[in-house]
């Protein structure tokens, strides 16, 4: 086995120097650095920048240890009123009565594909944890104030989000390039940017599982009931879009560079690189995921999920900017110069 991997690794990292030179400018005859080389260097950036993966322990310490506010009020108000329209309305309104015991403050994690702030706390079991916790939960506040909280707390999110992508876009930038605090005024524009960039996607989504959705629709009022299966074709689309947009988020962040913009330079990067990105992406998905659920198996304890969470910053942060090293080589390569962070 150990014969086997070291194969491996020699097949990628020999894989990752031919990509490379293909490239065309005055560089093409440098190799850029390989996926096994990049995802050192990201790790190796972070422990020169440690402070960064504060703003993901803060949000996972107050997921666990702070007062929570559920979502009872909201939905349970939501599901008297489909049960009023009738018994077809019941399956959905069980569906969402099951989320009446969710902690609105775990939207901070802001749970959006290829844009998540990496907490693990939200992974965590509720039964495993609700021991360890300390924090009141809080489910008697009327609606209009759940619902205002949830709003604030997206906000907050967006800001959380913007501020650890930051700290560590600085963190892979180059020593010579920034040395300068995010300014506020940068990070508001940032969390703009990436409530504007996650609006983008979702309305590409629904755009492509539009027909679908109508097929859908019309399928249950013709009777037919294996309409559902529609929805498997919209694996490959889905699939395809992760794929090219995986490094439109670090886009968003080094280049300081707008939603369709970032999305255009994410494509950019991976078409001219493509099996080099898959093998990125299929390593930082492997590292993140599978250490996860090693990771949420410390969490019977409060000194093991403490642990867990200060694991799960280190791994998660260093993977993300081993991404953005990885998009930057590539970018520059490319002619798309990166703009220093924070200035």
């Amino acid at each position: 086995m150990g014969l086997t991997g070291a194969r491996i690794m020699h097949n990628w990292r020999r894989d990752d120097q031919i990509d490379s030179t293909r490239d065309s400018g005055q560089d093409r005859d440098v190799p850029l650095p390989g996926v096994i080389d990049t995802i050192g260097f990201g790790y190796a950036a972070l422990a020169l920048r440690p402070l960064a993966i504060l703003p993901i322990v803060a949000l996972d310490m107050y997921l666990l240890l702070g007062p929570r506010v559920t979502l009872a009020p909201l939905s349970s108000a939501i599901s008297d009123i489909m049960r009023r329209r009738g018994e077809n309305w019941n399956d959905a309104a069980n569906e969402l009565g099951r989320l009446e015991a969710f902690n609105i403050f775990e939207l901070g994690s802001l749970e959006v594909p290829l844009a998540r702030t990496p907490g693990i706390v939200p992974m965590f079991s509720g039964d495993r944890v609700a021991e360890i916790r300390i924090g009141d939960s809080i489910s008697t506040l009327p609606g209009v104030a759940v619902l205002l909280i949830l709003l604030a707390t997206l906000v907050v999110g967006l800001f959380v989000a913007s501020t650890y992508r930051s700290l560590l876009a600085n963190a892979a930038a180059p020593n010579d390039e920034t040395t300068k605090p995010v300014r506020p005024a940068v990070l508001a524009r940032r969390a703009g940017r990436i409530a504007t960039w996650a609006i983008a996607l979702t309305g590409l989504a629904i755009l492509v599982a539009m027909p679908v959705l109508v097929a859908t629709i019309v399928g249950a009022v013709l009777g037919f009931g294996e309409t559902t299966l529609l929805w498997l074709f919209l694996l490959f689309p889905g699939v395809w879009a992760w794929v090219h947009f995986y490094f439109s988020i670090h886009a968003l962040v080094m280049n300081d560079a707008g939603p369709l913009e970032s999305l255009r330079l994410s494509y950019q990067v991976v078409q001219r690189h493509f099996w080099q990105s898959i093998r990125f992406m299929s390593a930082s998905l492997l590292i993140t995921t599978g250490l996860s659920f090693a990771l949420r198996e410390l969490a019977t304890s409060l000194p093991g999920a403490l642990l867990a969470i200060l694991l799960n910053a280190v791994i998660a942060s260093g993977m993300i900017v081993a991404a953005m090293l990885f998009y930057r080589d590539r970018a520059n390569r490319l002619g798309l110069c990166a703009q220093v962070p924070g200035r």
